[in-house]
C-alpha cells in the first residue's frame, strides 16, 4: 500500500533544507545511470547524486547531522528502526521526457520500505508499477499502477519490492528527491 504525506517537515526546516542543498557548494557526484550503479548505453539516463548513507549503513556525508532529525521522523512514520540507505538524487531538465529504468532499490532486503522525499516542485513523476520484483524478476510487460508528481515537502512511502522508476523534468530546471530505504 502506498502512502503520500504532504507538508511532511515543518516549513522552516524544509526551507533550510532547500537552501542547504540548493547552495552552489553542495557536493553533487555524477552518475552515468541514476537508477543503478552500472553503466547504461542510454545517454539520457545520467543524473547527480549525493550519498548520505551507503548500502553498508555508513555515512560520511556533510549533511548527515542536519538531516538526521528528518530520518528519525521517517522511521517513526513507517514504524521501522533501521536506515538501509539514503541518497539525494538530482536529474536536470531534458528536451524530451526520459523515463528511467524500472527497478527496485534494494533487491536483497525483502520486507523493506522505500521512501521518496520530494525537495522541490517538479514535473518528473515517480511511476509505480503493479508488479513486485518477486512477481516479475525480468521486469517485462510492466503496467503502471500510479504516478506521483513531485511536490515540495511531500513524502511517498511504498513497499520496497514494488518495481518503480522516475522520469526527467521538462518544465522545471531539476527534480531533486531523497531516496531512502528502511526496514
Amino acid at each position: 500500500m502506498n502512502k503520500i504525506i504532504d507538508n511532511f517537515l515543518t516549513p522552516s526546516y524544509h526551507k533550510e533544507l532547500v537552501n542547504y542543498i540548493s547552495n552552489d557548494t553542495f557536493p553533487w557526484f555524477f552518475k552515468n545511470d541514476i537508477t543503478k550503479n552500472g553503466k547504461t548505453s542510454d545517454v539520457l539516463h545520467y543524473g547527480f547524486q549525493h550519498e548520505v548513507i551507503n548500502r553498508d549503513g555508513v555515512s560520511n556525508s556533510s549533511i548527515f547531522s542536519f538531516i538526521q532529525p528528518m530520518l528519525f521522523q521517517i522511521l517513526d512514520q513507517v514504524n521501522c528502526t533501521n536506515i538501509l540507505r539514503c541518497r539525494i538524487d538530482m536529474v536536470n531538465a531534458r528536451n524530451e521526457k526520459t523515463v528511467f529504468k524500472p527497478h527496485v532499490d534494494m533487491s536483497n532486503h525483502v520486507g523493506n520500505k522505500t521512501i521518496i522525499y520530494y525537495l522541490l516542485d517538479s514535473d518528473g513523476d515517480t511511476i509505480l508499477y503493479t508488479d513486485t520484483l518477486q512477481e516479475n524478476k525480468n521486469m517485462l510487460g510492466l503496467v503502471e499502477k500510479e504516478r506521483v508528481t513531485p511536490k515540495a515537502n511531500r513524502l511517498l512511502i511504498f513497499d520496497g519490492n514494488v518495481i518503480h522508476t522516475g522520469e526527467s523534468p521538462m518544465l522545471n530546471k531539476q527534480r531533486v528527491v531523497f531516496n531512502i530505504n528502511v526496514d
